[in-house]
């Protein structure tokens, strides 16, 4: 089961079985999403938005692993514009970029396992900026390397921390060996 909760101000979370994913609300129709999440779990997560009357008119990326970046065509699809990393949006432009920063893999074996992993970057933003600004709103550009190879971390208007994979509950820490790009600088 997909649901929302409100965190603090206009800061949301949408909980599915697996993760959360941050939402700001920039009006009460509109929000920017952190991340989109497995593509498995869209229908739940699009029905729960629509329950919500919420449509996210903006996502922004933490980093390109499939359990963040899953469903970013769908709702890019559906009218949301993607915000990425000048990093990640060079991996996400095609399949031969995909597969050297993250499988290893023929562009043809991810063409057909991963061909939601690429897509077309609405606006690139440089991490050498403090925050990013959407709609007048302001969010904190947070760097925190270790999990992926450029991974971020971002803090919205109402002073919440969206981590993705930077911060882990016990249940993920004990269930599976999390992937670390490198450990060095996750401590």
């Amino acid at each position: 089961m997909v649901y929302i909760n409100s965190m603090k101000g206009n800061t949301c979370c949408i909980s599915t079985d697996r993760l959360n994913i941050a939402l700001y609300l920039l009006s009460p129709k509109r929000a920017v999403m952190f991340d989109s999440g497995l593509p498995a779990d869209f229908k739940e997560i699009k029905s729960a938005l629509d329950n919500e009357g919420i449509r996210p008119a903006y996502i922004v990326t933490s980093h390109v692993h499939y359990d963040h970046v899953g469903n970013h065509i769908n709702f890019q699809n559906a009218g949301a514009k993607i915000w990425q990393s000048e990093f990640d949006a060079g991996i996400t432009k095609d399949f031969t970029a995909l597969g050297a920063c993250f499988y290893t893999e023929r562009s043809s074996a991810l063409s057909e396992d991963r061909d939601f992993m690429v897509y077309k970057t609405d606006h690139v933003f440089s991490v050498d900026k403090e925050q990013i600004s959407i709609e007048g709103f302001d969010f904190k550009i947070l760097n925190i390397p270790g999990h992926a190879h450029s991974q971020l971390g971002f803090i919205t208007p109402d002073n919440v921390a969206y981590l993705a994979d930077a911060l882990f509950d016990e249940r993920t820490l004990c269930s599976k060996m999390l992937f670390h790009h490198d450990w060095s600088e996750a401590v």
